[in-house]
């Protein structure tokens, strides 16, 4: 199963979800020919949208199933998503990323505003390098007036993991740059530890041998 749906009512949710074309479409959309997969979490409602309206999906990524029964997942590259909540909105999504390392359940939450402050610089975009699944629910509080009901929208994005990485350093902002120069400084200290240690010593031995030559 790719997607398991739970909304009342099931008229008033809208996912655009397909394994199948997550399968075949590429992780970048610079391949020649065809474009990355995107799919989106929205209404699917030309009037308003009455008050407690819960929408639920679960988006299985790609896996098959080992020699030892086990389902593993797996897909090259990761996922971008995109909250789209206007600020006088009482839609209130919760985004889970459901992942397995090492035998060990590294699961990630998001709601509202987790999604909005931890998202990269001020893009209102969540980078996803890895997920299994991917659980995604939001309610409204109250009465969406027709008006607004296009205007909420969760939208993921497959990308490659150099297109995430560009994206993350175009748009990450000051403490981006902070963490690559901290990274380049431990980099150059390590380096200087190895060149002392490996080659200063080799230097060390010639003089040593040159002085008992000497005598």
């Amino acid at each position: 199963m790719a997607q398991t749906c739970y909304s009342t009512p099931a008229t008033e949710c809208k996912s655009t979800y397909d394994l199948t074309k997550f399968e075949a479409a590429p992780p970048s959309g610079k391949a020649a020919g065809k474009a990355a997969y995107t799919w989106t979490y929205s209404y699917d409602s030309k009037s308003a949208i009455s008050d407690w309206t819960v929408c639920q999906y679960t988006a299985i990524m790609p896996h098959k199933t080992n020699n030892k029964g086990e389902i593993e997942y797996s897909f090259s590259g990761g996922l971008l998503l995109h909250q789209v909540v206007p600020a006088d909105s009482s839609v209130q999504p919760v985004v889970q990323i459901n992942n397995k390392i090492a035998s060990k359940n590294a699961n990630v939450l998001y709601n509202r505003a987790s999604l909005q402050v931890l998202s990269v610089g001020k893009t209102n975009k969540i980078v996803i390098p890895y997920a299994d699944t991917i659980e995604v629910v939001w309610t409204n509080t109250q009465t969406v007036p027709a008006a607004q009901v296009d205007g909420f929208s969760l939208t993921f994005d497959r990308k490659s993991n150099s297109e995430l990485a560009v994206f993350t350093i175009e748009h990450g902002g000051v403490i981006v740059w902070v963490i690559i120069g901290i990274v380049v400084f431990c980099l150059l200290c390590v380096g200087i530890i190895v060149w002392k240690k490996c080659f200063h010593k080799e230097g060390e031995a010639f003089y040593v041998d040159d002085a008992y030559a000497r005598v």
